[in-house]
This record gives C-alpha cells, sequence and structure tokens, in this order.
C-alpha cells in the first residue's frame, strides 16, 4: 500500500510543479473576449476549459490591442487571446489550433448597394478600421496600389461615426462583434448595418503564444493536445451554437 501511497503523491508534486499561471493579454472586444460578459467571452471559456486538465490557470487582462499586441511580442505575457493568422505574426508567435470563426466582413449601411466580391469592387473606397487591425494581403496590396484608401480610427464607437457621417465607404470588423457593440451602446436604435462581404482571409481566431516566453512550446504542444479533447465536450457546443442564433 505504501509503495501506491508514494507513487501517488509523487504525480501530485509532479503535477503542481508542471502547473502554471498562464498569463494573456487581450483587447475589449465582446462577445469573443470582454471583462463584460459571462465568463469574459465565449473564447476566453474555451480557452480555460482547454487549460484546465492541464492544472494550468489562466488570468486575463483587457488593454488596448495595439499594446496587447506589442507586450506579448515580447514575452511579457505568455500569449495574445484571440488573434488572426498572418504571415508577419509568425515571427513572434506559435499559433493554436483554429478556435472560432470570427472573420472581418465590409460593411455598410443597409441602404447602401455596395457588393464586395472580387478586390477590384474596392477600387477608389474608403475602409474605415480600427489601428493595427489585422488586413488581408488583398486588402494591404489594394492600398499599397492607391486603389483603396483606409482610414484609422482607435475605437468601435469612432467606426459607427464613420459609417454614419458618410466618412468613409465601409468599415471592417467582425459583423457579430458590430451588432453586439451597436445594441449595447443604442439600445432603443435600430441596428441598419449589412454585410457587403468578406475581407479576402483565413478568418479564424487563435490563441498566439509568444516565441519570447521561456518553455512556451511544450506549453502550446499540450494545450493542442487538450483542446482537441475539450472541443468534444458538448457544453462547450452548446454554448458556441447559442452565441450565432
Amino acid at each position: 500500500m505504501k509503495p501506491v501511497i508514494t507513487l501517488l503523491i509523487c504525480l501530485l508534486l509532479s503535477y503542481s510543479i508542471c502547473a502554471e499561471k498562464i498569463r494573456v493579454a487581450t483587447s475589449d472586444w465582446p462577445p469573443f473576449y470582454s471583462p463584460t460578459v459571462e465568463n469574459d467571452g465565449i473564447l476566453t471559456y474555451i480557452v480555460k476549459e482547454t487549460l484546465k486538465p492541464l492544472g494550468h490557470s489562466l488570468t486575463v487582462d483587457f488593454l488596448p490591442w495595439a499594446r496587447a499586441l506589442a507586450l506579448t511580442k515580447v514575452g511579457k505575457y505568455h500569449a495574445l487571446l484571440g488573434c488572426w493568422h498572418t504571415k508577419a505574426r509568425e515571427d513572434y508567435y506559435y499559433f493554436t489550433k483554429k478556435m472560432l470563426d470570427a472573420g472581418p466582413h465590409f460593411i455598410k449601411k443597409q441602404s447602401e448597394k455596395l457588393l464586395v466580391r472580387t478586390p477590384s469592387d474596392l477600387e477608389n473606397l474608403k475602409v474605415g478600421v480600427i489601428r493595427n487591425f489585422a488586413l488581408s494581403d488583398t486588402l494591404i496590396n489594394s492600398i499599397k496600389e492607391k486603389k483603396t484608401f483606409l482610414v484609422e480610427v482607435d475605437s468601435i464607437e469612432q467606426l459607427f461615426e464613420l459609417i454614419e457621417y458618410k466618412r468613409v465607404d465601409l468599415i471592417l470588423e467582425n459583423p457579430l462583434v458590430l451588432k453586439y457593440q451597436y445594441r449595447q451602446k443604442f439600445p432603443k436604435l435600430k441596428y441598419a448595418l449589412s454585410s457587403a462581404g468578406p475581407d479576402f482571409k483565413n478568418g479564424y481566431i487563435y490563441v498566439c503564444w509568444s516565441k519570447k516566453m521561456p518553455g512556451i512550446k511544450k506549453i502550446v504542444d499540450d494545450y493542442d493536445k487538450s483542446f482537441e479533447q475539450v472541443f468534444k465536450d458538448q457544453r462547450l457546443t452548446e454554448a458556441i451554437n447559442d452565441l450565432f442564433q
């Protein structure tokens, strides 16, 4: 009996030693991640549930997006929560497996007939975005060639102003996030925006683990294995389905 107890104690001690306090940074982007919604948002909930079997705890700091990006790049946090994949970001981050489809769309007023199906549809248009928003290569090239013009702002509230006062033709944001924010800020007003079409990119969001954090590769590998199991959980599936109703 004693050898069994000893082995159990050793296993528990090993588990405790391996457990980490995972610190991640992100912005306020409800309903995906935000301190103002249940479980700090659906993506935060998924990450917590994935880390739980590994014994890791999770702390989330909600910061301006540009600051969250800068601090995670240099390893001040374990990860950036909820970022899109870009080639440039591969220099700084390990990407998890796909988490949720949260792709950006070109948003217009419902009264406008604009449709974006090909890059040529963006020619001579002004597009409003939040500063440091990850753009598709297609859109970046169109901007570089001065076929499309970018107007950067610091908040979703300013995006609403851009489109309302016709300072831009389109704004670029995830439709679910935009609708959620509008209903929170203007509960008595009708939401009169719609998608003109998606941006030309992979719209899945990931947990982006900082390559500057010591020992991060093992955490990433363990996380991905745990994620495969956790994502089969019916509670999680129901929570995600409810979000997109």
